[in-house]
């Protein structure tokens, strides 16, 4: 579905790209950064769209696609708080159940820019779990949102942050380190790859993108669930799907991104 912007909200969009630009100049090596406020403008005029064609001016948004009765969410990690020492846990939980639906949806409340399987993070207490159900095995589904079943081998890691986070200076530092420990800074020492609770994001295919909690707190990377390995999922192309949560109340809506 296509929607044409009014002429003001075009004209501020193509302000923003100017500035945008104008920041950057004379820095090939920068990435291109939004502020805050130039970013939630965007997000207001987007109003949940997925992409803007730049020749017409047009919002697109692809028709979302809901689940059927009876099409189950699956069941994609479980996690103990005894296990995962980086993350918050809202009061009186020690599970965390993270669930999806295996078709791809676009325009979801809240995740603007994003296509891909709907999320949902179920935190409950162990004491309150009594039966062990067998997992549903849906028809009708993206079956590379089905993960097989298998067992977490948690291994604790320093994770860095991507270069666009970090000053040009100690850019440079990093990776003579690197250089001289014969190591890659990207995916060596910084955001590192594979399913991980806490770390970094790598901005490999975008530039830095803010991702904000709606309460206007600058929300951290909770969960990377990555393409591949033992689960088999496929995400965004063989990528990797983060879930970004708020630092100050964990109980706030989380944020969806795809690289």
């Amino acid at each position: 579905m296509r929607e044409r912007l009014s002429d003001v909200d075009r004209e501020t969009l193509q302000r923003i790209d100017r500035q945008m630009h104008a920041r950057r100049a004379g820095k090939p090596d920068a990435a291109y950064e939004f502020s805050k406020e130039e970013a939630d403008i965007q997000s207001r005029i987007m109003d949940g769209a997925g992409v803007l064609d730049m020749v017409t001016w047009e919002r697109i948004r692809r028709v979302p696609v809901t689940s059927a009765v009876g099409v189950p969410m699956l069941a994609v990690l479980q996690l103990h708080a005894r296990d995962v020492s980086a993350a918050a846990w809202p009061e009186g939980t020690d599970v965390l159940q993270v669930l999806w639906c295996p078709k791809d949806h676009s325009s979801l409340p809240g995740q603007p820019h994003y296509w891909g399987p709907s999320v949902e993070m179920r935190y409950r207490s162990a004491a309150t779990v009594s039966a062990v159900l067998d997992p549903p095995v849906p028809d009708g589904i993206d079956r590379s949102y089905a993960p097989r079943p298998c067992v977490l081998e948690p291994v604790e890691l320093t994770d860095l942050p991507d270069q666009d986070e970090l000053p040009a200076e100690l850019v440079a530092a990093a990776e003579s380190w690197a250089e001289r420990h014969g190591v890659e800074f990207h995916r060596g020492l910084a955001c590192h790859e594979g399913w991980k609770v806490g770390g970094w994001p790598s901005w490999h295919l975008t530039d830095l993108m803010p991702i904000n909690c709606s309460c206007g707190a600058t929300a951290r990377l909770f969960l990377t669930v990555d393409s591949g390995g033992d689960p088999g999922v496929n995400v965004g192309r063989f990528g990797e799907l983060r879930i970004f949560t708020c630092p100050a109340n964990a109980s706030h809506p989380h944020r969806l991104n795809i690289q």
